[in-house]
């Protein structure tokens, strides 16, 4: 029988004049192609299906020029072929049943085609398939009776409402009581909760209710108010080395004089006072002693220094934690870096307990400044003041320094000392 080459068009024709031959069919050319055209809409609309659901067989791509050849090949050795998708001149693919593969395979390699299984439909691949299925369902009803589970629990404790207490011992407090995170929220009684916390000593009222997997505690302090004391038994000491400049003794008996310079400790008013006869009797000591207090700072500096200083180059990681796992250490890729960490719960209090730390490492190097005289003697006054502003506050004050130059250090830098003075009238003694 003599081969020829045929389009895609007249090999799908002939195939369906062979299987309608196959089956006695006498149809008219005119029915023939009323059927083509329904049965190529169908196929469109398959989009690259295999035949039918329980149909057996592999998709092939196959590799190699004059695919019309090839397919005329397929078709006069009795060979079906479904779904041809021609790729591009050199590639197509076709579905194969399993009836014919082995067939088809010795005719590919017979005519030089490369080809490769990119789909197998068999029973094996199809008992895998449904037991992915199985194993999918599985693991969703198992991930929701977890979840489930896990949302009976508190995961997290919010404590609000706080100034001087620390929340995190008003948690310890909650955990010894049998309360808290990793405790079913039915043993958690409302009422209960609110009445131990009230107990305490330094909380006076709170407010306490459970939102998702977070018990929320709020709290309020105990305020104390205390009484100015009536007077010291002791008598008044200073707190600092000072020149006496006030004296305001409303008790007792005072022991210095303006002027006068007393060391820290000394006794500014004793608790006792002295009658016309020169009789000393026991009194309370009350009173305002103030004193002209200088703080002097030395420090040793050079005009060379070696600070730390971020490149500009950054990683940033994220670490996910449920059910209060620890998180996993965050490991720096730079030799020399600073460590930024922040915590947030994305999905706040609702079902899932999920807490998020986001950490930046920054690389940090070392990097060498000169500064000017002047201006490293200026920022170390600053810093010398700011040292003490929380003992002078808001008070008049001096500053007067002395610069003493040391030689070369070790670097070979130019070395320097500040002694800063900074003078102010405080008050040094009070009851």
């Amino acid at each position: 029988m003599k081969k020829q080459i045929i389009s895609f068009s007249e090999y799908k024709e002939r195939s369906e004049l062979v299987n309608s031959n196959s089956i006695g069919s006498t149809s008219s050319t005119q029915k023939f192609s009323f059927f083509k055209r329904k049965r190529d809409k169908k196929q469109k609309e398959a989009t690259k299906k295999f035949p039918s659901f329980f149909w057996l067989g592999e998709r092939l791509k196959i590799d190699g020029f004059n695919q019309a050849r090839l397919l005329t090949e397929f078709l006069a050795s009795g060979i079906k072929v479904f779904e041809v998708d021609k790729k591009s001149t050199s590639v197509m693919e076709v579905a194969i049943g399993q009836k014919d593969l082995s067939k088809a395979s010795s005719l590919l390699e017979k005519l030089g085609y490369t080809f490769e299984v990119i789909k197998r439909v068999n029973p094996k691949s199809i008992g895998q398939f449904f037991l992915s299925k199985v194993a999918l369902c599985v693991a969703v009803v198992l991930a929701f009776v977890a979840f489930g589970y896990a949302y009976g629990y508190v995961w997290r404790v919010e404590i609000t409402g706080y100034d001087l207490v620390a929340p995190e011992w008003v948690e310890r407090q909650l955990i010894d009581a049998g309360f808290g995170v990793g405790v079913r929220k039915s043993r958690h009684d409302l009422r209960e909760i609110t009445a131990f916390l009230n107990d305490l000593g330094d909380l006076l009222d709170s407010t306490v209710e459970i939102v998702g997997t977070t018990l929320r505690v709020d709290i309020v302090e105990r305020t104390i108010y205390l009484e100015r004391p009536s007077g010291s038994v002791d008598g008044i000491f200073s707190n600092f080395d000072a020149t006496i400049t006030r004296i305001d003794a409303i008790s007792g008996t005072p022991q210095v004089d303006i002027g006068s310079r007393v060391f820290r400790g000394a006794n500014l008013i004793a608790a006792h006072h002295v009658d016309t006869q020169g009789n000393i009797h026991p009194s309370v000591a009350r009173g305002q002693v103030f004193g002209n207090v200088t703080f002097t700072d030395s420090v040793r500096f050079s005009t060379v220094v070696s600070t730390r200083e971020p490149t500009g180059e950054i990683k940033k990681a994220s670490r996910v934690s449920m059910f209060g796992i620890p998180f996993r250490a965050v490991v720096s890729p730079f030799e020399n870096a600073d460590f930024t960490t922040t915590y947030y719960y994305p999905f706040d209090n609702f079902f899932i307990p999920l807490k998020l730390q986001r950490t930046i490492v920054t690389e940090m190097a070392w990097v060498q400044r000169e500064y000017i005289l002047e201006e490293k003697i200026a920022e170390l006054k600053q810093t010398a003041l700011l040292d003490r502003l929380p003992q002078i506050g808001d008070s008049e004050l001096t500053q007067t320094y002395i610069v003493e130059e040391l030689g070369l250090n070790s670097n070979g830098n130019p070395e320097f000392i500040l002694h800063s003075f900074i003078s102010a009238e405080l008050l040094i003694g009070s009851i």
